[in-house]
């Protein structure tokens, strides 16, 4: 009021966690005005109401940061993949509503399957805290670790020590719970490994959380966030409760997403006790069948494409939907995927039946425009990841090497297309059709290269939201690999690139 100049920024990494109070209270302190018109109750309604007034009178704007990001689990490291069937009677008898007393059944397991991730400047995380913090931090310290906590239950002065103490290297290991995951700095500099006992219950908590140690001013060039996961398997699924936990973070729209970027929820968000409720539930469906003698296992001669509608309905139940399959692959290596879809090869036939239905919508199918690309009839093509092998049928004259995880008939090869069953300048073309699917993408177009013959052709096709930002990555790749600046276009959804081997 006394300056007529005065002009306010405000910041804020995550304005909306659980409600909008801090939303509100940011747009009232930026622009020196009451929003009594703003409800900060749960709801989508009140969330778009402050998505307004936030787009009025502020930008979006995420950094890239100059480190990466791993996140491990039991979907692409085996060893955080845990057998929880000798839990099952015990998990049994908890209450319907009893989630707490499921996860302090589950931690013992996850504490055992950590014990190789456990080194001096780590940070555990328990939402829960009552009878989880006292044997996370009994554990640690009879492996002879020095162990602070951080977790609202000690006096702020004793925190305040345990937090200095770790940034100063005087203990080793720092176990936390929600207050951790906001508002705490510094972490960053002495710590590149979080591991997640027991998850936070929202996507935009869990960002919070992992903000802790990526962030600007990280010390390091990779962090690690480890998340181990009981897993129990049935006959024609998996039960695991971090897994569905897991499933809810990376699928739900949250209050946030509407409230900072006006995406609207597609479905309400679950009580923990109704979650865990519904949880078991089909935990104890399932041990009844086992009683009664009424399992349905899905057999090697049942995988025909496409797959029967019971039979992705039962799958489904297990892998999640598409873009949750889809994710699973994108975040593993090849390898670990191979092995898995090696032994369960349903999973490949589920993935392929919903991609054929969702292709039937889309105007532009890139493996058609690359095949109007391959002028020569006497070109030997290389189709890496094939799928349903489809790009044979529109280049019929020519002859077509196909590879992909699972063979679906005789004219394919099973393999991991990072390591293909071929000789060095064996081919003339090498095609990815949405295929750089896995952590491990650089290999496949490296293995592309080995391949070719010299000059050579390669095409890539990809989702362009996929690239977007990243795009220059991709060729730069491609140029270390050893291939000419590519020519890229984009067209309908799709970004496509053509190079030749040099």
């Amino acid at each position: 009021e006394m300056n007529a100049d005065l002009y306010v920024l405000g910041m804020s990494a995550t304005p909306v966690i659980n409600n909008l109070t801090e939303a509100k209270s940011l747009l009232e302190m930026i622009t020196g005005k009451e929003y009594e018109d703003l409800n900060t109750a749960r709801t989508l309604t009140n969330a778009l109401e402050v998505f307004k007034q936030m787009t009025l009178n502020g930008l979006r704007y995420i950094p890239k940061y100059q480190i990466a990001i791993k996140e491990l689990d039991g979907s692409n490291a085996p060893e955080l993949n845990i057998d929880g069937t000798h839990l099952l009677e015990k998990l049994l008898k908890v209450g319907n509503q009893n989630y707490l007393g499921a996860e302090r059944i589950l931690l013992m397991e996850k504490l055992k399957a950590i014990q190789p991730y456990l080194k001096k400047g780590l940070v555990i995380y328990s939402y829960f805290t009552t009878e989880m913090i006292k044997p996370i931090v009994e554990h640690l310290t009879n492996l002879g670790y020095r162990v602070g906590t951080f977790t609202g239950e000690e006096s702020m002065e004793v925190r305040d020590e345990f937090k200095e103490s770790f940034l100063h290297g005087k203990i080793d290991i720092l176990v936390g719970s929600r207050p951790i995951g906001t508002g705490v700095d510094g972490l960053q500099k002495v710590c590149d490994r979080l591991i997640i006992l027991s998850l936070p219950w929202t996507d935009s908590e869990y960002t919070q959380l992992k903000g802790r140690i990526y962030r600007q001013g990280s010390n390091f060039g990779e962090v690690e966030i480890i998340i181990p996961q009981v897993v129990i398997p049935l006959a024609d699924r998996e039960w695991s409760w971090d897994m569905q936990r897991m499933n809810l973070i990376r699928n739900k729209k949250t209050l946030a997403d509407a409230t900072v970027d006006g995406v609207i929820p597609s479905k309400k968000f679950p009580s923990p006790e109704t979650l865990f409720a519904k949880s078991l539930e089909a935990l104890k469906e399932w041990r009844d069948r086992v009683n009664e003698g009424k399992l349905f296992s899905i057999n090697r001669k049942d995988l025909v494409f496409p797959l029967r509608p019971e039979i992705v309905e039962q799958i489904g139940r297990r892998l999640g939907d598409f873009s949750e399959v889809n994710r699973t692959w994108s975040v593993s290596k090849s390898s670990t995927t191979h092995e898995r879809l090696h032994e369960h090869p349903e999973e490949w036939y589920y993935y392929h039946t919903l991609y054929a239905e969702k292709r039937k919508s889309w105007e532009e199918i890139p493996y058609v425009e690359i095949a109007k690309l391959i002028k020569r009839k006497d070109f030997v093509v290389a189709d890496l990841g094939c799928g349903e092998n489809l790009l044979r049928k529109e280049i019929p004259e020519n002859i077509v090497l196909a590879f992909d995880h699972v063979a679906i008939d005789d004219t394919v090869t099973a393999c991991d297309i990072s390591n293909l069953p071929l000789e060095t300048d064996k081919v003339d073309v090498a095609v990815f059709s949405l295929s750089l699917m896995g952590t491990n993408h650089a290999d496949y177009i490296r293995e592309a290269h080995r391949i070719l013959k010299p000059m050579g052709f390669i095409f890539i096709a990809e989702p362009q939201a996929k690239w977007e930002g990243k795009q220059d990555e991709l060729e730069r790749m491609m140029v270390e690999t050893g291939f000419s600046r590519p020519a890229v276009w984009r067209s309908g959804n799709f970004l496509y690139l053509k190079s030749e081997k040099v």
